[in-house]
């Protein structure tokens, strides 16, 4: 069972995220989960990270629409994917952090 829980948020920002998967899954020892939660990308953006995911079983990805915009859609997300925490330690991990 996982020990982490690292919570994402995208808004038009797949290919860091994917990088950044790419680099957690190589530094990485202890088992974790990655919540991305997609703040309403443009199309593109959303395809181009489920396919991206596709080749990790620990990273889970939600969508939702929202009218919000900038740091309140931000924290809104955090928000709702701190309830999805299970595990005893966890971290947000921006998505341009590479």
């Amino acid at each position: 069972m996982p020990k982490i829980t690292i919570l994402v948020v995208n808004f038009n920002t797949a290919h860091f995220i994917l990088n950044s998967l790419n680099i957690l899954k190589q530094i990485t020892k202890n088992q974790y989960t990655v919540y991305i939660f997609d703040n309403g990308s443009r199309l593109n953006d959303l395809e181009t990270l489920k396919n991206g995911i596709l080749k990790f079983d620990n990273v889970k990805l939600e969508r939702h629409e929202t009218d919000l915009r900038g740091s309140l859609a931000h924290g809104t997300a955090l928000n709702y994917l701190s309830r999805q925490i299970n595990t005893p330690y966890f971290s947000i991990l921006d998505s341009d952090a590479v």
